[in-house]
């Protein structure tokens, strides 16, 4: 009992003290690029690239190139845009510019744009900043862009509610999504404490993102192309599309389980693959807080069953196949489930569990054969044949119990020995006891 007890413990000290949650990010990637899918053909990007800023200019365009932007999409027949690049504040340089691009977002008429989030500070009383006038009254959705980096400075996962004070606002992607009507119902994720908090950003429905593969994985297509009129006349018919920066160094590379540095991923492809996701019912919760607790339970006592039955060769096997256990129940409710569940906190006691057992019965072995002997060598002296045939008994059988190989024991005289390797050339004192040197346990 107390054995089980001391793995539990270490199994939720790791666990609570976040020791292992690292290399369960890794084999979270690891379940990610396993579980990679092909994403819909309704959904393409139109990315402001490198080759866009060479053609139309230097960033920020001006709200007049940015009209020009909606009305070819809008012309193209797209069926919603989600404009990605936010405009908090008025063109300083013409008004006419700003109504130019409002007027484009009204004419389409299923345009998402975000509002900007940022930290509170006494000076600002509400760190969430709306698109202008024109643009929030032209606009049919609003959403945040709201991403929390881990520890290791990867973006895996989203909250699809957050908002300052009160989770009101949805995340961009599931703004279009309930434009649409393709919302899941009820929504997926961890549900938080939701109820209105005093100067903090409130999250809730947080999901791991299932990314379907690298950056460019989506069909993209260049601003300037489209600009232009370069892309066909079809490419964009029927599609959702999302508009936003891709050119790296403008701030809006995001890295991710499957990013690299041939293939970064920009925020705007994020949402795209969110919103796919959406539709796809393939976003990730997180599992039960208990998942972790019955897995490492119920592995322990069948483990414990085969460790006091089993040889210590198979009791070693049964340890490396029972730290698995945890692993595959994670990959089983990722790959079929859509839960995520980290499984090292679990994994490392079972593997930990034969050195830990074998240690401490060879201490209980080896405390109660010498107690035994010495006894006897107090009590018969000399040994005779028939307490000797009974002590080589004894040894053999506690000998297929231990880790060892062979034994020998002097008394009065009298040596004693058995096993499959000689045990002849190792002598030691009485005061030292028993001893295990190599495979051999022994007693001058």
């Amino acid at each position: 009992m107390y054995f089980y007890l001391f793995l539990l413990a270490i199994s939720a000290t790791l666990n609570w003290a976040g020791l292992t949650e690292k290399p369960d990010f890794l084999i979270h990637d690891i379940w990610v690029k396993i579980g990679r899918a092909q994403p819909a053909e309704d959904i393409a990007i139109v990315g402001i690239d490198s080759r866009s800023l060479q053609e139309t200019g230097r960033w920020p365009w001006s709200r007049e190139i940015q009209a020009r932007l909606v009305e070819s999409i809008t012309d193209a027949g797209a069926q919603s845009i989600v404009f990605d690049i936010l405009l908090t504040e008025p063109d300083r340089d013409s008004v006419a510019d700003d109504l130019q691009l409002a007027g484009a977002i009204s004419r389409h008429g299923q345009v998402v744009l975000p509002i900007l989030t940022g930290e509170y500070s006494a000076g600002k009383r509400n760190p969430e900043a709306l698109p202008i006038a024109e643009m929030t009254l032209a606009v049919a959705g609003l959403g945040h862009v709201f991403m929390p980096v881990d520890p290791d400075g990867i973006v895996r996962r989203v909250n699809l509610k957050s908002g300052f004070k009160s989770a009101h606002w949805s995340t961009l992607s599931l703004a279009l999504a309930e434009l649409l009507e393709q919302a899941p119902d009820p929504l997926p994720g961890a549900l938080r404490d939701a109820r209105p908090q005093i100067y903090a950003w409130v999250s809730d429905h947080e999901v791991f993102i299932p990314f379907y593969g690298q950056g460019g994985t989506f069909t993209t297509y260049s601003a300037s192309q489209v600009l232009s009129g370069a892309v066909g006349p079809d490419a964009l018919a029927g599609k959702h599309v999302f508009v936003g920066v891709t050119a790296v160094g403008l701030g809006d590379i995001l890295p991710t389980p499957v990013s690299n540095n041939a293939h970064p991923m920009s925020g705007v492809e994020v949402h795209a693959t969110l919103f796919a996701a959406l539709r796809d019912g393939r976003l990730v919760s997180a599992a039960h807080p208990y998942t972790g607790i019955v897995v490492i339970a119920v592995s322990l006592v069948l483990l414990l069953f085969f460790l006091v039955r089993s040889s210590p060769g198979l009791s070693l096997s049964a340890s490396f196949v029972f730290a698995l256990v945890p692993v595959v129940v994670s990959f089983v409710l990722y790959s079929q489930y859509r839960l995520w569940y980290p499984p090292l906190s679990a994994a490392l006691p079972l593997l930990l569990s034969f050195p830990i057992w074998s240690w401490n019965r060879l201490e209980f072995v080896s405390r109660f054969i010498e107690g035994e002997i010495n006894e006897a060598d107090t009590e018969f002296e000399p040994v005779t044949t028939s307490q000797s045939l009974s002590l080589t008994n004894y040894l053999d059988t506690a000998m297929s119990h231990l880790p060892i190989s062979g034994w020998r024991y002097v008394s009065n005289g009298q040596v004693f020995s058995n096993g499959q390797v000689n045990c002849s050339d190792f002598t030691g004192s009485p005061e030292r006891g028993w001893t295990v040197r190599g495979e051999c346990y022994y007693k001058a």
